[in-house]
């Protein structure tokens, strides 16, 4: 979606702002999590039940059992668990880590030697990768503990400014640095390999400049 906004945007004379690329990367990634909000919170349910008293467990064999599970015993809204928080965070994700990609790497391109090469790939996925795993971390701890809470009592700020209150604002940032380890290769091998794949279309299609 997002790369279909982008080029549906750029001409042989004008390519979008930086701010223009954020604002598509947000829609796409928002539009994403919405639609797979109820795989979200199933898999969030499913990875969090080993931490929990056996009492409390909801033991989902799979995906579809646990959306079977949650329909039956606590209606449809329960697949909606926290999609508006889900779909803020995979707008910032997106904004930051695809229109992040993009304007890294014109900026490097722009202000050193580097070209249009795997390592100027890697560099502006590595940049892109840190920016978005940092700036959506309070988003990812907080949706988490937001999907896997048995009831929701009361409302989405309240929750947060008693984390706030009681864990101080450190608890933003808990698990940052796996987060950076894991997503590191993940973004690296991502964007790397579209812009191979990129290549190979413009090569066998003779586009190639």
């Amino acid at each position: 979606m997002y790369e279909k906004m982008k080029e549906s945007s750029s001409t042989a004379t004008h390519t979008p702002s930086a701010f223009t690329l954020a604002a598509m990367a947000a829609v796409a990634g928002a539009s994403g999590s919405i639609v797979g909000n109820f795989a979200d919170v199933v898999t969030l349910r499913m990875q969090n039940d080993a931490s929990l008293p056996v009492e409390h467990r909801r033991n989902y064999r799979n995906i579809v059992h646990g959306l079977q599970t949650m329909i039956r015993s606590e209606g449809w809204n329960s697949i909606w668990t926290g999609v508006w928080i889900g779909a803020g965070r995979a707008a910032i994700a997106t904004a930051t880590q695809l229109a992040g990609y993009d304007v890294f790497k014109q900026e490097l391109m722009a202000g050193t030697t580097m070209t249009d090469t795997v390592p100027t790939h890697i560099a502006a996925s590595c940049l892109a990768g840190f920016l978005s795993t940092f700036i959506c971390s309070p988003f990812d701890v907080f949706k988490a503990r937001l999907m896997t809470i048995r009831s929701q009592t009361h409302p989405m700020w309240v929750m947060a400014s008693r984390m706030i209150k009681h864990e101080g604002i450190g608890w933003m940032f808990k698990g940052l640095t796996p987060a950076l380890i894991s997503r590191a290769p993940s973004t690296i091998i991502t964007f790397v390999t579209f812009e191979q794949l990129k290549r190979m279309y413009r090569v066998s299609n003779d586009l190639e400049e």
